[in-house]
C-alpha cells in the first residue's frame, strides 16, 4: 500500500511538471489535452528525423574526412545560419500580421516547411557541387518554421488560458517540448545506429516519420476549437445565421473551417463557406477604378450609413471595404459582417446593396448578441493589419461630393423622366431598361418615338421587317390609351415593311403633335434581283388629324385626300413626296388654316411623276415662310414640265434655292419682307433662260412684278446672269420698297450693275460679292450713277476680295466717287495670300476722293460699339458698376470724332480698375490732333491697369493716348503697350524711351512691353528659321502660305518649308484653265525659290482637276530627294469639243523608280509606265497603291522586288473595265522583306460587278507577319510557298486549296461570314489542312452552318482562344446537333467568347452548352449580349440556364462581357482589341 501511495505521489509530481498546476483541467480550454497529445507526438517524430538529417548534413560537410578543413566547415555553417536569419526577417515583414488571424493554417504550414528543411539536409550529400545552395534552402525553409511556429504558439497559449494563466501554460509547454526532444533524440540515435550505411533504410524511415508527422499535425490543429472571429469563421457563422436565424457553436464551426493552405484547396467563390474570399478589407481608394469610386460616393451619399466609419464598393462579385481613419475594432467587425452579407445577397438579388443595408440595420445587433451567448469573442476581428485608411466628410446630400446624383435621379417623378428621355433617339432610351427594375419598362411610357429601322441588328430583310413591326406592336400595346406627342420613323434602305402603314395609322389616332416619316424608296424583285422604285402611301386618317402641329414627309406618297382638315398644323415639310394628282398639294395646304411654314422639294423621278405637264398650287391665307431648298444639285433635271403657283397674301419670307419648277407664278404677295433667289428660270442644270422665248420673258416679268414689294433680297450669281439676259429684251420692274440687297455678281456682268441698281431707288444697304475672272481683258466702265447713290445708299460692303488689283479698285472707287450720302464702305478681304498687305489696300482706298464727306472705310470686323455715344445716347445703367472694360477698336478720323467720346465713356465708370483697348487704328491722312481734356473720376481713385493693344505706330498721334493716361491717372500702377508686327521706321526701344519721358502723375506707374506679360510676340520671332519651317511642315500648305502676311520676315518663309501638302481644289478659281494655271504657277514658284533645297514630304491631291504639266513638276520634286511622296492623280479629263468627261490615267515620271531617298510612297489613281525599267528604291519601307493602273502584268512584281527594305504594302486593284480591258491578268508580289500586306475593303457591293477581266494574285513573301484580305478584288489568290513567319491573317474572301496550305502556319486568324461559307463548301470536296500553330481564332458563323463548327475546329488542334459570333436566321426550323468533340476541346481550348447574342433562345443556349459540357480545360466562357431589348434579362440568362449546365471543366468561369469587344469582319485592317 505504501509503495502504491508513493508511486502515485511521484506520478502527480511528474504530471505537475508537464501540465498547469492551478485548477487543471478547468483552468484551460477543453481542447488543450487533445492538442498537446498530438503536438507531443509530432514533436517526437520531428526530433527522430532530425538525427537522420543532421547525420547526413555533417557527412556532407566532411566530418570524418581528412580533406575537410575547420575553416571550410565553419564558413558553410555560417552561410547556412545567415540565410535562415535573413529569411526569418523577410517572412516576418510580409506575413507577420497575418499569423494571428489564421493560426491553424500557419501552424500546419510551419511544420510542413520544417519537413522540407530537413529533406534539404538529407539531400545535401547527393549534390556535392550544389551543397551550399541546398543547405541554404533548407535553412530558409526552417526559418519560416521558427517565425510561424512561435507566433501561432503565442496565439494558441492565449486561447488555452481561461484563468489568466498564460505564463504557466507557456512554461509547461516548454517542459513538454523538452521531454519530447529528449525522447526523440534518444530514439533518433538508436535509429541512426541501426540504419547507418544503409541509404534505403534511412529514406524509408525518414519518409514514414514525415507522413506520421504531418498526420499528427493535422490532428492537432483539428482538435483546436477557437472562439475568436476571423474572416472564414465569420463568413460561416453569418451565412448560417442568414439562412436559419441561429448561431453555430465553436465546435461545429471548427469542423467546417478549413485548415489547409488556399493553394492546397479548391472551392468556388459562390460557395457560402468561401464568401470571405470575395471580401477585401482595408482597400486603398486610389487602387479602385474610377467607376468604382463614383459608385462608392453615390452609394454612400444616398445610404442610411452615411455616418458609418466604412464604405463598401462592389465589382464583378467582389466587395471592397474602405475604412475610415477613425474606425475602431468594432467598426472593422461591422464593416466585414456588412460586406459578407452583401456578398451573400449578391447571388440572390439585383438590389443587394439596399437589401444589405436593411439587413445590417435590422439584424446586426441580434447577431452579435447571439454570438456572445454562444461563447464567441466579439470584441475584435482577427485580420491582417490594415495599412490603408481613408478620410471623408459626411454630408446631408452626399459623401465628400455634394452632388452624388444617384438617388436624386431616382427620386424624380416618372413624368419628368419620360420627358427627358423624349429628347433621345429611341435606341438610346431603350438602353435605360437595363439600369434597374424601375427603368425596365419606363421607355415604353416615353411620349416620343425616334426610330431608325436600320438600327435593328438583323441581316435579312424578313428579320428586319419582323423586328420593326414587333417593336412597334410592343410599344403601342403597352399603354393603348397613351399619347405619342412626337413620332419619327426613318426606313432608310430597309425594304417594304408591309404592316408599317397600319402602325402609323394607329399612331395618328393617338393624337401626335409632331410626325416625321421617311419612307423607303425601292424594293427588290426576287425573281430578277433588281431594285425598282416604290411609293409608300400615308394612311388617310393623317388628313383629318386635329393634333398635328408639325409634319415632315420624305419619299412618301399622298393619295387623293378627299376632305382635309388639320386645324393645328403650323409647319409642313414635303421632300420628294409623290402626289397622285397635281391638285392634291393645293387640297393639302388649303386644309391647314393656321399653316405658317412650308418647305417643298419636288420629286423629279420620271418613273414616278409620269409624263403629263403639271400645275402645283400653294394657296394659303396664313402662310408666312415658303422654301424650295437646294437639293438636287447637278441632278436637277426633269423631262416633265411643272409649274408652281404661289398665292399667299401673308407670306413674309420666300426662298427659291433651286430650279425645281419650269416656271414659278406668284400672286398677292403684299406682305413679302425677304426673298432669297437661287434660280435661273430653267430647270436643267447648267442651262439658262432663252431671251428669245416670249413665254419665258412674260413669266420672268410677272414673277419680278409679283415680288416687287420686297424689302430685303438675296440673289445668287446664276440669278444675276438670268436677269442680265432678261434685261436685254425686257425691263426689270422697280423695287421701290427694297432697302437691303445682297448680290453675287460675275466680273463680266459688272457693267450690268448700274442698270440693276437703278431698279432699287430706295436702297440703303448693299452687300456685293464679285467673282473676278482672270481671262477678262476688256476693261469695263462704271459711268451711270443710279438714283439711290444720290439719295439713300448709306452702307456698302464688298465681300471676298482675293487680290487688290485694278478691277477691285475700280469697283470701290465707283462707290466712293458717286455715292453722295454713303456713310460706310466695308472691305471684306479673304485669307488667301496676297502680294499686297491689308494696310496698303486701305491706304490706297483712302486716297480716293470721296463724294460723301462722312464716309468711313472700314475692314470687316466688329469694332464700332461705342458709336452710340456719338449720337448722344447714355450707356446702359449697369455700366456704372463695371470694374473692367475691354474696347474692341478705336479709329482716329481726320476730325478726331471717335476718340473725342473716349473721356466721356470713361466718365460713366467711376469704379473702373482695369481697361484694355484692343485696337487703335490711325488712317494716314489724320492731321488734326484730337484733344482728350476731361479727366474721369476713375482716374483719381480706382484705375490701376491700362493695356493698349495692337498699336499701329506711324507718327506723333499715337503718343496722345498714352500721354493722356500717364499725365492724368493718379493711382495708375501699370501701363502696357502692345505693338504690332507691322514694319516701322522707329524701333521698339525708341518708342518706350519716348513714353518714359512723359511726366507721370502716379509715381508707382510702370510702363511695360506686352511680351513681359506673356504675349509671346518676340519669343516666336527669336526662333531660328530651321525650327519655324519644321513647325510649318506639319501644316497643309494652304495654311503655311497664309503666314506670309504676318511680317516681312514671314513673306517667303513658307517657300523654305521642307514639306508640300497641296490640294489643287483649294485654289479659288472657277474655270479649269485658271485652276491648272494657278497650280502650275504655284509649284513653279516653290521649286524655283530654292533649287537646291529638299522637300522631305510631298503630298499632292488633284481631285477632279486635270493638270497637264504636273508630271514634270513631280519629276523635279523627286530629284530633290523626298522621303514621303503621296500623289492622288486626276481620274478624268474634259473634251472641250463635246464637253464630256472621259477616264484619264496620269502616269508617274520614270525617275520615281530609282529614288534613293523615298521611305514612304502612296499612289492613288495613278499609272505605272510599261515597263518601269530598272527599279531600285533602297530606302522604301511603306507602299500604298490605290487603283493604280499597270499596263503590264510584271510591272507590280518589278516594282515590289526593286524595294529591298519594303515592309508594308497596301494594294487596291483597279477593276474598271475601261482601264484594265478584257484580257485576264496575273499579278505577283515577291519580297523577302515584306512584313505587312493589305487588300482593304474598298469597293463594297460593287466589287464583283465592275470588272469583266479575271485577275490572279500570287504572294511570295517568306517574312510576311500580318496579312489582311478584306475584299475579293482578285479572282484567285495563290500562296505558292508556306508563309512560315505569318502571325496574323484577316480574311474576308473566297479562296482555294493552295491559299489555305500557304497560311497554315498562322498563329492568329480572323475570318468573316463570307469566308466561313466558302470554307464549308470547300470542305465537301477537299480536306481543310491542319493549322497546328493557330492559338487564337475570331470567326463569324452563319446559324445554318453551325453543324460545320466541330469539323472546322478540328483543323486547329492547339487552339487556345476562340471568339465566335453566330448570325441566326429566324426562318431556320431544322434543329442542329453539335456532337463531335474537336481535339482542342480536350487539351488546349481555355477561353471562349460568344459575341452579339440577341435573344437567349434554344440555339444560343445550345452553342454555350456545347462548349461548357465538352471543353475539358476551359477556364473562361464570356457571353457578350447586345443592347437590343430582350424578353429575358441579363441576370436571368446568367442565373438559370448557364449555371445549371454540367461543366466539363471544373475551373470554368462564366462571365458577362461588360465591355464588349469591338471588331469588324475581315478586311478592315483594324486592330482587334480584346
Amino acid at each position: 500500500m505504501s509503495l502504491l501511495i508513493e508511486s502515485t505521489m511521484y506520478g502527480d509530481e511528474f504530471f505537475k511538471l508537464l501540465y498547469p498546476r492551478q485548477g487543471f483541467p478547468d483552468s484551460v480550454t477543453p481542447d488543450y489535452v487533445g492538442f498537446q497529445l498530438w503536438d507531443t507526438l509530432q514533436g517526437l517524430s520531428t526530433y527522430i528525423k532530425m538525427m537522420l538529417s543532421t547525420q547526413a548534413l555533417l557527412s556532407a560537410i566532411g566530418v570524418g574526412e581528412k580533406s575537410a578543413t575547420v575553416i571550410g566547415a565553419t564558413f558553410q555553417w555560417f552561410l547556412r545560419d545567415f540565410t535562415g536569419m535573413l529569411g526569418g526577417i523577410l517572412f516576418t515583414f510580409y506575413q507577420g500580421s497575418n499569423l494571428d488571424s489564421n493560426a491553424k493554417m500557419w501552424r500546419l504550414v510551419a511544420d510542413l516547411m520544417n519537413d522540407i528543411g530537413m529533406l534539404m539536409d538529407l539531400l545535401s550529400p547527393l549534390f556535392p557541387s550544389a551543397f551550399i545552395i541546398v543547405v541554404c534552402l533548407g535553412s530558409l525553409s526552417r526559418s519560416f518554421t521558427g517565425v510561424a511556429s512561435g507566433a501561432t504558439r503565442a496565439a494558441l497559449t492565449q486561447h488555452f488560458a481561461l484563468q489568466e494563466n498564460a505564463a504557466d501554460i507557456s512554461a509547461k509547454e516548454g517542459s513538454q517540448e523538452t521531454m519530447a526532444t529528449m525522447m526523440g533524440m534518444s530514439l533518433g540515435m538508436l535509429l541512426a545506429r541501426f540504419t547507418s550505411g544503409n541509404p534505403l533504410a534511412i529514406w524509408l524511415s525518414f519518409l514514414s516519420l514525415t507522413v506520421f508527422h504531418m498526420y499528427a499535425n493535422y490532428r492537432a490543429v483539428r482538435c483546436l476549437v477557437l472562439n475568436s472571429l476571423n474572416f472564414e469563421r465569420s463568413s460561416i457563422l453569418l451565412a448560417h445565421f442568414m439562412q436559419t436565424g441561429q448561431v453555430l457553436s465553436p465546435e461545429l464551426v471548427s469542423s467546417m473551417e478549413g485548415v489547409l493552405p488556399m493553394w492546397a484547396t479548391y472551392s468556388k467563390s459562390t460557395d457560402s463557406n468561401a464568401l470571405h474570399k470575395r471580401v477585401h478589407v482595408g482597400v486603398r481608394v486610389s487602387s479602385l477604378p474610377r467607376p468604382d469610386i463614383m459608385q462608392l460616393l453615390n452609394g454612400a451619399g444616398a445610404s442610411s450609413h452615411k455616418n458609418a466609419k466604412y464604405l463598401l464598393a462592389h465589382r464583378e462579385g467582389n466587395v471592397s471595404v474602405i475604412l475610415h481613419k477613425d474606425s475602431t475594432a468594432g467598426d472593422v467587425l461591422k464593416s466585414y459582417i456588412h460586406a459578407i452579407a452583401m456578398a451573400n445577397l449578391m447571388e440572390k438579388s439585383t438590389s443587394f446593396y439596399s437589401e444589405g443595408e436593411a439587413w445590417i440595420d435590422k439584424h446586426y445587433d441580434e447577431f452579435l448578441n447571439k454570438l456572445r451567448s454562444g461563447g464567441w469573442k466579439t470584441e475584435r476581428l482577427l485580420c491582417p493589419s490594415i495599412t490603408w485608411r481613408a478620410n471623408w466628410i459626411p454630408h446631408t446630400s452626399g459623401l465628400g461630393l455634394v452632388m452624388s446624383g444617384r438617388d436624386r435621379l431616382s427620386a424624380l417623378p416618372e413624368s419628368l423622366l419620360t420627358h427627358i428621355l423624349s429628347y433621345l433617339p429611341t435606341k438610346h432610351s431603350v438602353k435605360t431598361s437595363v439600369l434597374s427594375t424601375r427603368w425596365k419598362n419606363l421607355w415604353l411610357n416615353v411620349p416620343a418615338l425616334d426610330l431608325n429601322c436600320e438600327d435593328f441588328p438583323y441581316r435579312e430583310e424578313e428579320e428586319e421587317e419582323e423586328a420593326v413591326l414587333g417593336f412597334l406592336d410592343r410599344l403601342l400595346e403597352f399603354e393603348p390609351g397613351s399619347r405619342l406627342l412626337k413620332f419619327k420613323v426613318k426606313c432608310g434602305n430597309v425594304e417594304d415593311i408591309g404592316g408599317l402603314r397600319d402602325r402609323i395609322s394607329t399612331v395618328i389616332h393617338r393624337g401626335p403633335q409632331h410626325l416625321d416619316f421617311e419612307s423607303f424608296t425601292e424594293y427588290i424583285d426576287h425573281d430578277d434581283a433588281f431594285l425598282y422604285p416604290f411609293i409608300d402611301y400615308i394612311p388617310l386618317n393623317l388628313y383629318t388629324s386635329r393634333t398635328l402641329v408639325s409634319l415632315k414627309l420624305t419619299f412618301s406618297g399622298l393619295e387623293d385626300p378627299g376632305f382635309v382638315w388639320m386645324p393645328c398644323l403650323k409647319s409642313m415639310i414635303l421632300v420628294k413626296v409623290h402626289f397622285h394628282y397635281a391638285a392634291d398639294l393645293e387640297k393639302l395646304v388649303s386644309g391647314c388654316p393656321v399653316l405658317e411654314e412650308l418647305t417643298l422639294v419636288r420629286n423629279m423621278d420620271p418613273i414616278l411623276v409620269g409624263t403629263d405637264e403639271k400645275i402645283m398650287r400653294v394657296r394659303s391665307g396664313s402662310l408666312k415662310r415658303f422654301r424650295v431648298p437646294l437639293w438636287h444639285g447637278k441632278r436637277c433635271r426633269s423631262s416633265v414640265k411643272c409649274t408652281l403657283e404661289i398665292d399667299a397674301p401673308m407670306l413674309e419670307h420666300m426662298t427659291l434655292g433651286e430650279d425645281h419648277y419650269d416656271s414659278v407664278m406668284v400672286k398677292n404677295l403684299t406682305s413679302l419682307f425677304m426673298v432669297d433667289l437661287g434660280i435661273k428660270f430653267a430647270v436643267k442644270f447648267g442651262e439658262f433662260v432663252d431671251p428669245g422665248d416670249l413665254s419665258k420673258r412674260n413669266e420672268i416679268r410677272y414673277f419680278l412684278s409679283g415680288i416687287s414689294s420686297v424689302k430685303h433680297m438675296n440673289i445668287s450669281e446664276k440669278t444675276v446672269q438670268a436677269l442680265e439676259l432678261y434685261s436685254n429684251v425686257g425691263l426689270i420692274p422697280k423695287f421701290n420698297y427694297l432697302s437691303r440687297l445682297e448680290a453675287v455678281f460675275p466680273y463680266k456682268l459688272l457693267q450690268f450693275l448700274p442698270a440693276f441698281l437703278e431698279c432699287c431707288p430706295n436702297l440703303k444697304h448693299l452687300i456685293l460679292e464679285v467673282y473676278y475672272s482672270r481671262e477678262m481683258e476688256d476693261a469695263f466702265e462704271l459711268t451711270n450713277v443710279p438714283g439711290c447713290f444720290l439719295s439713300t445708299l448709306e452702307c456698302v460692303q464688298l465681300k471676298r476680295i482675293h487680290e487688290w488689283e485694278e478691277e477691285e479698285m475700280k469697283v470701290a472707287t465707283y462707290f466712293l466717287e458717286n455715292a453722295a450720302v454713303l456713310k460706310k464702305l466695308t472691305l471684306s478681304l479673304t485669307n488667301y495670300p496676297r502680294y499686297v498687305s491689308d494696310e496698303e489696300i486701305f491706304e490706297e482706298v483712302n486716297k480716293v476722293a470721296k463724294r460723301s464727306p462722312a464716309c468711313q472705310i472700314l475692314p470687316d470686323w466688329d469694332f464700332f460699339w461705342g458709336y452710340y455715344l456719338l449720337k448722344g445716347r447714355r450707356p446702359r445703367d449697369n455700366m456704372a458698376t463695371m470694374t473692367g472694360m475691354s474696347l474692341g477698336m478705336l479709329l482716329a478720323r481726320e476730325d478726331g470724332v471717335v476718340l473725342s467720346f473716349f473721356d466721356r465713356l470713361l466718365e460713366f465708370n467711376p469704379d473702373l480698375r482695369l481697361l484694355k483697348v484692343k485696337e487703335i487704328f490711325y488712317p494716314v491722312e489724320t492731321e488734326d490732333l484730337y484733344q482728350l481734356a476731361n479727366v474721369p473720376g476713375c482716374f483719381l481713385s480706382t484705375l490701376e491697369c491700362v493695356q493698349l493693344k495692337r498699336i499701329h505706330v506711324r507718327g506723333e498721334q499715337e503718343m496722345e493716348v498714352a500721354t493722356y493716361f500717364l499725365e492724368n491717372a493718379a493711382v495708375l500702377k501699370k501701363l502696357t503697350l502692345s505693338l504690332t508686327n507691322y514694319p516701322r521706321y522707329v524701333s521698339d526701344e525708341e518708342i518706350f524711351e519716348e513714353v518714359n519721358r512723359v511726366a507721370k502723375r502716379s509715381p508707382t506707374c510702370q510702363i511695360l512691353p506686352d511680351w513681359e506679360v506673356m504675349s509671346g510676340r518676340d519669343r516666336i520671332s527669336e526662333l531660328p528659321e530651321s525650327l519655324l519651317t519644321h513647325i510649318l511642315s506639319y501644316l497643309p500648305t494652304k495654311h503655311s502660305v497664309k503666314t506670309s502676311v504676318l511680317s516681312t520676315r514671314w513673306k517667303n518663309l513658307w517657300l523654305n518649308v521642307p514639306a508640300l501638302d497641296l490640294n489643287c481644289e483649294d485654289f479659288p478659281y472657277r474655270e479649269e484653265e485658271e485652276e491648272e494655271e494657278a497650280v502650275l504657277g504655284f509649284l513653279d514658284r516653290l521649286l524655283e525659290f530654292g533649287p537646291g533645297s529638299r522637300l522631305l514630304k510631298v503630298k499632292v491631291k488633284c481631285g477632279s482637276v486635270e493638270i497637264k504639266g504636273l508630271k514634270d513638276r513631280i519629276s523635279t520634286v523627286i530629284h530633290r530627294g523626298p522621303q514621303v511622296l503621296d500623289v492622288e492623280s486626276c481620274t478624268k479629263y474634259l473634251d472641250p469639243d463635246i464637253e464630256t468627261y472621259y477616264p484619264y490615267v496620269e502616269f508617274m515620271p520614270l525617275n520615281l523608280y530609282t529614288s534613293k531617298t523615298l521611305v514612304s510612297l502612296k499612289l492613288t489613281y495613278s499609272g505605272v509606265e510599261d515597263p518601269p525599267g530598272f527599279v531600285c528604291m533602297p530606302c522604301l519601307k511603306s507602299m500604298t497603291l490605290v487603283q493604280v493602273h499597270f499596263r503590264d502584268d510584271s510591272s507590280l512584281e518589278r516594282l515590289v522586288s526593286g524595294c529591298p527594305l519594303l515592309e508594308e504594302l497596301t494594294l487596291i486593284r483597279d477593276i474598271h473595265s475601261c482601264f484594265v480591258g478584257e484580257v485576264d491578268r496575273f499579278m505577283s508580289v515577291r519580297s523577302g522583306s515584306l512584313k505587312r500586306f493589305r487588300v482593304p475593303l474598298w469597293y463594297g457591293l460593287s466589287c464583283s460587278s465592275q470588272s469583266s477581266a479575271k485577275c490572279r494574285l500570287e504572294i511570295d513573301a517568306p517574312g510576311l507577319e500580318h496579312m489582311i484580305l478584306g475584299e475579293d478584288q482578285f479572282d484567285s489568290i495563290v500562296v505558292q510557298k508556306k508563309l512560315t513567319s505569318l502571325f496574323m491573317v484577316d480574311l474576308n474572301i473566297k479562296f482555294g486549296e493552295l491559299f489555305l496550305y500557304g497560311i497554315s502556319s498562322v498563329g492568329h486568324m480572323i475570318i468573316s461570314e463570307k469566308t466561313l461559307k466558302a470554307l464549308e463548301l470547300y470542305s465537301r470536296v477537299e480536306l481543310i489542312p491542319k493549322f497546328n500553330n493557330l492559338s487564337r481564332l475570331v470567326a463569324v458563323f452563319p446559324g445554318n452552318l453551325l453543324e460545320f463548327l466541330p469539323a472546322f475546329l478540328e483543323c486547329f488542334p492547339n487552339l487556345k482562344h476562340l471568339i465566335l459570333e453566330v448570325v441566326y436566321f429566324r426562318e431556320e426550323e431544322d434543329a442542329f446537333e453539335l456532337t463531335n468533340v474537336p481535339q482542342c476541346f480536350l487539351s488546349t481550348l481555355e477561353c471562349v467568347a460568344l459575341k452579339r447574342i440577341h435573344d437567349w433562345e434554344e440555339e444560343e443556349m445550345r452553342v454555350a452548352t456545347y462548349f461548357l459540357e465538352n471543353a475539358a480545360v476551359l477556364k473562361k466562357l464570356t457571353l457578350s449580349l447586345t443592347d437590343y431589348p430582350r424578353l429575358i434579362s441579363d441576370e436571368e440568362i446568367f442565373e438559370e440556364p448557364v449555371i445549371a449546365v454540367d461543366q466539363g471543366s471544373v475551373r470554368c468561369n462564366v462571365r458577362h462581357d461588360s465591355s464588349p469587344l469591338h471588331f469588324l469582319d475581315g478586311g478592315t485592317g483594324s486592330l482587334l482589341v480584346v
